[in-house]
């Protein structure tokens, strides 16, 4: 949904009220969950031609509040040598820290949501024998069936109008972990493209000039990205003596609310990181 994001929307309203210049910018490969290192490069732009305008933000400093794959990625483009000094903090919600690791757990356990496996496989499943752009097509219908919870669902009557063989192993793709385990690692034993992509967006590795002080947040039951991927991060940016809190709340999923015996007082720790975002 983008920036049309009900929650996305909740966020930028509440921020508004509080006397902030809120921008919601519209990423077009985020919302057709197309995976791509460009992603970082126009997250960088857009906070540079936000900073630089002197009608939207006098100070000439902004600051970044940024969910799931797209926080990881918006850490990334805030340690760039371009948006390092303008980036003054970032609020980061269930990002992830290393892209091998994440792919690993969204391919590998069964416990997780196939939400973020769907991204997974819709953008590198062409690369793997036996599939093309038609499954790619399919899993696209699937993604919006989770993600949109949708009533009348769509993957179905897609998949129906496929052959045999190639439903089968679609649906193998998506119930049988050991074929899956073994696709993914024909795609990346056949593409570089995959290698590098994991190197570029890898955010404990691409976070080294980062100067913003950083709130993460990650929901202590969010089963698309494992909250050890926050901590991966916060341990990363304590290296690197970046000013940070980690908070662990079990008052999220993966960007949902959740309720939970002893309320206010995980509700404390989580007003504590945002406190510490806003300064």
């Amino acid at each position: 949904m983008g920036n049309t994001d009900p929650r996305i929307i909740s966020v930028c309203n509440a921020c508004a009220l509080c006397g902030y210049v809120v921008i919601a910018p519209f990423f077009k490969e985020i919302a057709n969950f197309s995976i791509s290192s460009e992603t970082v490069r126009d997250i960088a732009e857009i906070l540079q031609a936000v900073a630089h305008d002197k009608l939207l933000c006098p100070s000439g400093k902004v600051m970044v509040f940024a969910p799931s794959f797209s926080a990881g990625m918006s850490l990334i483009a805030s340690s760039h040598s371009r948006c390092a000094d303008i980036v003054e903090a970032i609020c980061s919600v269930g990002a992830y820290g290393s892209v091998d690791t994440v792919i690993n757990d969204l391919m590998m356990r069964e416990d997780f949501d196939e939400y973020g496996r769907l991204i997974i496989m819709k953008n590198f499943i062409h690369l793997a024998r036996g599939f093309g752009n038609l499954t790619r097509e399919v899993l696209c219908e699937a993604i919006l069936d989770n993600g949109l919870n949708r009533t009348n669902a769509k993957f179905p009557l897609k998949l129906a109008t496929m052959q045999v063989s190639h439903k089968r192993r679609i649906l193998r793709l998506l119930r049988d972990v050991d074929f899956r385990r073994r696709v993914w690692h024909e795609i990346r034993a056949r593409s570089r493209k995959v290698k590098v992509l994991e190197k570029k967006l890898s955010v404990i590795d691409n976070i080294s000039f980062l100067k913003a002080r950083v709130a993460l947040i990650h929901g202590d039951n969010d089963n698309v990205i494992s909250p050890e991927q926050s901590r991966s991060i916060f341990s990363r940016l304590q290296q690197l003596r970046v000013a940070s809190v980690l908070c662990i709340t079990p008052l999220l999923g993966h960007g949902d609310i959740q309720t939970q015996s002893g309320f206010f007082r995980h509700l404390f720790h989580l007003v504590h990181a945002f406190a510490f975002f806003f300064g």
